[in-house]
């Protein structure tokens, strides 16, 4: 086995395993903020959860972001298949748009609205997403490449 096939079996690997720890992740944020909804009386105190709920859902919509750019990229350099690489593309990409919306709804919905922290929040979320415009640029207007080397 050459060197590069070995380093792209390595990194293709490691991908795999970042998604696999995001989804990981992801079960266990749903599980802990289902169970603390479910058992509210023995949740104390409440602003302790929401933060821990908060940045946790803010970190997995960041990994999500970067590991759909990082799996577009394995689809252009052809190490993963398009037709698999679109469908894990889509996956991170409806787990970073969960939490966009389920973040504007809370903040929208919520008591003390103040309206000059709308656009700081829209602009967090602008970034967060901006990962997922390139990736989505990648897989539909760019083709997959494959390097040739004519010496």
């Amino acid at each position: 086995m050459s060197f590069t096939k070995a380093l792209r079996i390595l990194i293709t690997g490691l991908i795999y395993l970042c998604g696999g720890l995001i989804l990981v992740g992801l079960a266990a944020w749903l599980h802990y903020g289902i169970s603390a909804a479910l058992t509210s009386d023995q949740v104390r105190p409440f602003e302790n959860l929401s933060l821990t709920l908060g940045l946790g859902g803010l970190l997995i919509q960041l990994a999500a972001s970067i590991e759909a750019l990082m799996l577009s990229t394995c689809i252009q350099f052809r190490w993963l298949s398009y037709r698999r690489g679109r469908v894990a593309v889509t996956l991170f990409s409806l787990i970073t748009l969960f939490y966009t919306l389920s973040k504007i709804w809370l903040f929208t919905s919520g008591p003390g609205i103040e309206f000059a922290d709308i656009p700081a929040l829209l602009l967090v979320e602008f970034l967060l997403l901006l990962p997922l415009a390139i990736a989505w640029f990648f897989l539909e207007f760019l083709r997959p490449f494959k390097f040739t080397f004519d010496g």
